[in-house]
């Protein structure tokens, strides 16, 4: 069975998403915007592809997960490493790539990680919520998700959702684990709501993808803020811990999820984004990698990077992604295929 197409075009939203984020500044006040939902949409969407992995047995899909997400990813730290000594960084820097790839499992927030940590830590979640799995019930595994989730912000000394600190990003697949295991429930619900072949069908996604807009209109406009300043009975719920935590984690996420979904199915017939998003993977690989090749290479004709407003940093980051597909995923992916044939894993 095919995944359907709203879900390429929404791995092409992300990936836009997680090329801007990591602009920072660059792109103004919808950084808090990104950063608050990126990489929830990310695992909620691996969650929804799991179902179509659910009739191999567990060693078969281990050495799956080996091949389609370790091996690439390792790829990926070979090239970081090519650039470094190329610019001549340090010359440890290399050899740190490769030892934070090696023992700490590409561990997020460590120099020279970028995007790279999302893969291992992602593997990491899918081995493991196969295991969850075998209990044959998936309001269980959610609920055992969600169990994780407040072991990793209330039983751990860390909040790994802020500064993870275990090896393989163990401790950041404790907190995410509820996403994917949100998308892997809801998927089957949501396929056929997005088939629209009902009037009822039709007005209630009517109605939430307006209310999903209109909120993520809101979140980044910064709207939220002042409905909190101008109506006391907002702020007196706003001000609560329980909602604070809420909103931070499940409310926010959440609903700029599904308004990331309904545009998706508005758009899913849009070739460009469906080839995008079917190369989640290596786009996301090579972010960090373009954006520390194409400023040298400007450099070359005298050319200096500037962001003088977020619009320009947004197409720089669509120009980075298009470069990335056409000239840098055709060579990775043949190298893959070499990799593949002389790699056996058995």
């Amino acid at each position: 069975m095919n995944r359907e197409k709203w879900i390429d075009v929404a791995r092409c939203l992300g990936i836009f998403g997680i090329y801007s984020v990591h602009m920072g500044e660059s792109i103004g006040s919808a950084y808090i915007f990104f950063f608050k939902f990126i990489v929830p949409l990310f695992f909620f969407l691996a969650g929804c592809t799991e179902t179509y992995q659910k009739d191999i047995t567990f060693f078969d899909y281990v050495r799956l997960k080996v091949k389609r997400i370790l091996l690439p990813t390792f790829l990926f730290v070979l090239f970081v490493m090519l650039v470094q000594l190329l610019q001549d960084v340090s010359i440890l820097a290399p050899f740190q790539t490769l030892r934070n790839a090696i023992v700490y499992g590409e561990l997020r927030n460590l120099p020279y990680v970028g995007t790279l940590w999302f893969f291992t830590c992602l593997f990491v979640i899918q081995i493991f919520f196969r295991v969850l799995c075998k209990l044959k019930n998936k309001w269980i595994v959610l609920a055992l998700s969600v169990g994780f989730l407040l072991i990793s912000e209330y039983a751990l000394p860390h909040r790994p959702m802020l500064e993870p600190k275990w090896a393989w990003n163990i401790d950041s697949a404790m907190f995410y684990i509820f996403y994917y295991a949100l998308g892997f429930v809801f998927y089957p619900y949501l396929r056929n709501w997005f088939l629209l072949d009902t009037r009822k069908k039709k007005i209630s996604w009517l109605a939430v993808a307006l209310v999903s807009v209109v909120y993520t209109i809101a979140v980044f406009g910064q709207a939220e803020a002042l409905l909190i300043e101008h109506s006391e009975l907002y702020a007196l719920v706003a001000s609560h811990p329980v909602y604070r935590e809420l909103n931070i984690v499940v409310i926010w996420p959440c609903l700029i999820i599904m308004c990331i979904l309904c545009l998706s199915k508005l758009f899913e017939g849009v070739e460009v984004f469906n080839l995008c998003g079917m190369n989640t993977l290596y786009l996301c690989g090579n972010e960090l990698i373009m954006k520390m090749v194409v400023p040298s290479l400007m450099g070359l004709v005298g050319l200096e990077l500037q962001f003088p407003s977020p619009i320009t940093a947004y197409f720089y980051c669509i120009l980075l992604m298009f470069l990335t597909y056409k000239f840098v995923i055709p060579v990775q992916k043949n190298m893959m295929s070499w990799m593949e044939g002389h790699i056996s894993i058995n």
